[in-house]
């Protein structure tokens, strides 16, 4: 019979190579030592120790869940047991924390099932992973943003610095896409008007790219990136990027009333050359003469 690995045991890493070797060299010479424990038919610890069996071809022995708080006892089980970076351990506990919260608002409500009141807070996920609140909230910030990317931090994959980055170049890169306006054509013969357009479409460009630096160097700043040092820096750097875009805003307003204005005067200017048209077409017939 196959059993599957249980969500919470998926967020741990598999051992390999050498170390995976050793285990299973142990297993052939004592036999299995610990049993695999089952929960609902799933692997809820053990699953490296099941795979460890099978290699060794010894028959793995299996033990059922006996109840209460399954992350606190995953946790405590294999969290702090492993060699696992501070990284990985800040990671999985955030992962557990999505798990947990999805199965209080929507999954299984049983009691062992929804435990997420150890995990709330920042200072008890800090706690829990025994990592900095800084590195914690990297690793919640990445999970928020995409649950897979930090599961594979978890693994040893990916370095979580570098899952920062993948996360905050796609929202800058979403955030400038949102802004960006489509390029506005009005067919107008006069060289003034068309010069008006470009600088209508470079201050409109230059918000966006103003607006998508101010988010990112937010988004730096509240996953903890930046030096507790250069911190007010930052802050500094952004007011100062609020104010010039703000300027830029009003000037572009300024120049769409500009505009505006120049295109209702042409409309009128043609409205009136078309109505002296027709009147000389008219007076030339009444007259014969062109």
């Amino acid at each position: 019979m196959e059993y599957e690995l249980h969500p919470l045991c998926t967020l741990f890493p598999r051992i390999t190579g050498e170390e995976f070797e050793t285990l299973v060299q142990d297993i052939k010479t004592h036999g299995l030592r610990e049993p695999i424990i089952l929960h609902d038919g799933f692997v809820l610890d053990g699953g490296n120790r099941l795979r460890a069996c099978i290699a060794a071809g010894v028959k793995p022995g299996f033990m059922n869940y006996g109840g209460g708080n399954l992350v606190e006892y995953v946790l405590s089980t294999n969290l702090h047991r492993r060699h696992l970076t501070a990284a990985q351990r800040s990671a999985i506990t955030a992962s557990v924390t999505d798990w947990a919260t999805a199965q209080a608002h929507g999954g299984n409500r049983k009691a062992d099932q929804v435990p997420i009141l150890q995990l709330e807070t920042l200072e008890k996920r800090a706690e829990l992973s025994n990592t900095s609140k800084s590195t914690q909230i990297k690793a919640d910030s990445v999970a928020k943003k995409d649950p897979e990317l930090i599961k594979a931090v978890a693994r040893g994959e990916v370095s979580l610095d570098q899952a920062v980055e993948q996360v905050t170049e796609k929202a800058t890169k979403k955030k400038a896409q949102k802004k960006q306006k489509p390029e506005v054509f009005v067919p107008d013969p006069k060289e003034q008007d068309d010069l008006r357009e470009q600088e209508l479409s470079l201050l409109d460009q230059r918000t966006i790219e103003l607006e998508a630096e101010i988010e990112r160097l937010k988004e730096v700043l509240a996953i903890g990136i930046i030096p507790e040092e250069d911190q007010e820096e930052a802050r500094a750097l952004i007011a100062d990027l609020k104010r010039k875009n703000e300027t830029l805003e009003a000037s572009l307003r300024g120049t769409e009333k500009s505009r505006d204005y120049f295109q209702n005067e042409n409309a009128q200017m043609k409205r009136q050359i078309s109505l002296w048209k027709n009147k000389y077409e008219k007076l030339k017939k009444e007259t014969g003469r062109d």
